[in-house]
């Protein structure tokens, strides 16, 4: 028997082993076995025009595709992603593919961001980068600016991709024509960003605004106390559930007391003002109550000094913050 020597034994466990590695494609390395590829419709087209980026995804059934998200991530670009669709393919495998449309605002060239498809089974999870794409928006031609203004199509149909459309092809081409222009002055001239919301007002600038505009009606001095009492005790009711976040509208006073009382969030000093009040009101509304002008105008005065009182003053921290 022929003995080999240590650097034949060598030599034919390296042969073994590239033959093996060889043998093996690279999606076998990888811990989920996945085609990922990405195709850009449209790379040069007029800007007034979508372009469209179709990421197909071949994995096991069964396997969860994370799709890129591109909303916000293209400078002057809008991106509307669809709805993914799968369909199954032989040897337990399906073919997921999610397209993206892309409206350049504005004519220029712009390089997409880099992305990464995630493919997950089970526990395990892999990322396949997509390749680096490039969408050019160009500005219109003198023809496409008449055909637009005109209503006409800037290309012939003849040359659009077969799209499977049914019925009359001028009804097609009509349509699409009036969606192009629309799409046009809109993106030209009509296009603004929305106005973000404006905060709500805090609850005690509407209390002190509601309380002077009731101070300038005088109501005191046109006879109308119950009114007057009406109001001012809706004004305090009304900034007390905003301020402190207690909900009783629907509350008697000696009910909407006790919750203020167990909320733990009014002092005793502003418990009783609020008892005082309160009661006195009720005694004007429905007992026929008739305090003098003075004594109104004092209660409207005691009002704005709760309210004064109950605004939130800022923490040591905030105001060393806010001094810097």
């Amino acid at each position: 028997m022929r003995t080999l020597t240590s650097k034949q034994r060598f030599r034919w466990m390296l042969t073994g082993a590239l033959t093996l590695i060889s043998a093996m494609s690279p999606a076998a390395f990888a811990a989920i076995q996945a085609t990922v590829t990405a195709e850009l419709d449209g790379p040069l087209l007029p800007y007034h025009r979508s372009a469209t980026l179709t990421v197909r995804v071949d994995a096991p059934k069964g396997a969860t595709v994370h799709w890129p998200d591109l909303a916000g991530k293209i400078k002057d670009i809008e991106v509307a992603a669809a709805s993914p669709v799968f369909t199954e393919k032989p040897n337990d495998r399906t073919q997921s593919e999610c397209a993206y449309r892309l409206d350049a605002v504005k004519p220029g060239n712009y390089r997409l961001p880099d992305m990464d498809v995630a493919v997950s089974s089970g526990t395990e999870t892999t990322s396949y980068p997509l390749p680096s794409l490039v969408f050019h928006a160009r500005d219109l031609t003198e023809q496409e600016k008449t055909a637009a203004a005109t209503f006409e199509e800037s290309a012939p149909l003849s040359s659009l991709k077969d799209r499977s459309f049914h019925g009359t092809w001028w009804i097609v081409g009509a349509i699409a024509a009036l969606a192009a222009v629309a799409a046009l002055l809109w993106r030209l001239f009509w296009r603004k960003k929305p106005l973000p919301a404006a905060p709500p007002r805090p609850a005690w600038d509407v209390a002190l605004a509601r309380l002077h505009e009731l101070r300038l009606r005088n109501l005191p001095m046109q006879d109308q106390t119950e009114r007057y009492y009406v109001d001012l005790s809706a004004i305090l009711r009304y900034y007390v559930e905003d301020r402190f976040r207690l909900r009783a509208p629907e509350q008697t006073t000696p009910e909407f007391l006790d919750i203020a009382a167990q909320s733990g969030l009014l002092t005793a000093e502003q418990q009783e003002f609020l008892a005082l009040f309160l009661r006195h009101s009720d005694r004007v509304k429905f007992a026929r109550h008739e305090p003098s002008v003075a004594a109104m105008e004092e209660q409207i005065v005691e009002v704005e000094h709760f309210v004064q009182d109950t605004i939130p003053r800022p923490t040591a921290e905030q105001a060393l913050e806010g001094a810097a």
